[in-house]
């Protein structure tokens, strides 16, 4: 809750060019997942696409190994800790 209100401070200019990154960002790693010949290649891509996924979403997210502990947690805990 508090990410969003940290956007609601942001610009128009400030959110409509974050908005171009992450799209510009999104799109690259698209077209290396597409564009990639073998298995590893495809799974790289599909991973830095989490990746920016899990770094950029407002979204708390938590993943949880086997042993039922955490981990990885995205970094938008922080601001809804805060």
């Amino acid at each position: 809750m508090h990410f969003l209100m940290q956007d609601k401070q942001k610009t128009k200019e400030q959110l409509i060019q974050e908005l171009k990154e992450i799209r510009r960002k999104v799109s690259e790693l698209e077209m290396l997942a597409e564009g990639s010949s073998s298995e590893v290649d495809a799974s790289e891509g599909r991973e830095e696409l989490f990746d920016l996924y899990f770094k950029k979403t407002s979204d708390v997210i938590l993943s949880i190994d086997p042993e039922c502990h955490i981990a990885n947690v995205s970094p938008s805990i922080e601001a809804f800790l805060g």
